[in-house]
């Protein structure tokens, strides 16, 4: 069942962005959702959203359905977003580690239950925006490097924690992240 799965929800949506549903009570249009909107466009797609349904954090995952070379459709699978993170989490530098999926412009997809992003409206570059950074490390580095889909490694300092981080593209600019303290690496 899709509890088992840390689903939330599995769906086909019409080009015109109403969700084919059994559930009457519940009529959901998303044509104003970027991941539908980028699926449509033919586009694999991946976003953070607030459930309508459930009002929980939720991260949406969509792919184009064709028939032929027409998209006729989108598949979502809806994945509630602190299990989406339990299946990602890090077992990595004895579980001291932080992990993240982040969009290329920043804004966190999925975070680590150890990483407090709180108060930085869910962007990365906010967050680093007070870390002081080893020589040869930058925040406009890394950033350029996100938005040209190119891995990252960053050393840096911020709230008295000495941190590398490694940032990987997993494509649809959307990047892993593994952080950790310094000493642990």
């Amino acid at each position: 069942n899709a509890a088992s799965l840390h689903f939330a929800g599995v769906d086909f949506i019409y080009p015109n962005g109403q969700q084919a549903s059994a559930d009457e009570e519940f009529d959901l249009n998303v044509s104003d959702r970027n991941y539908f909107n980028q699926a449509l466009a033919g586009r694999r797609s991946m976003e953070k959203i607030t459930g309508r349904k459930t009002g929980k954090p939720c991260v949406a995952l969509a792919v184009p359905c064709y028939k032929g070379s027409e998209v006729i459709g989108v598949l979502r699978g809806t994945f509630y977003a602190e299990n989406l993170g339990d299946l990602i989490r890090s077992q990595a530098y004895s579980g001291s580690g932080n992990t993240i999926l982040i969009c290329s412009h920043g804004d966190i997809i999925v975070e680590d239950l150890l990483l407090s992003t709180e108060g930085y409206e869910g962007n990365i570059f906010n967050l680093l925006a007070e870390a002081e950074f080893a020589e040869g490390y930058s925040l406009d580095s890394l950033e350029s490097n996100l938005r040209e889909g190119k891995s990252s490694i960053i050393r840096y300092s911020h709230k008295g924690s000495f941190r590398v981080a490694a940032l990987t593209p997993l494509g649809n600019n959307i990047f892993h992240g593994n952080s950790d303290s310094e000493s642990s690496v």
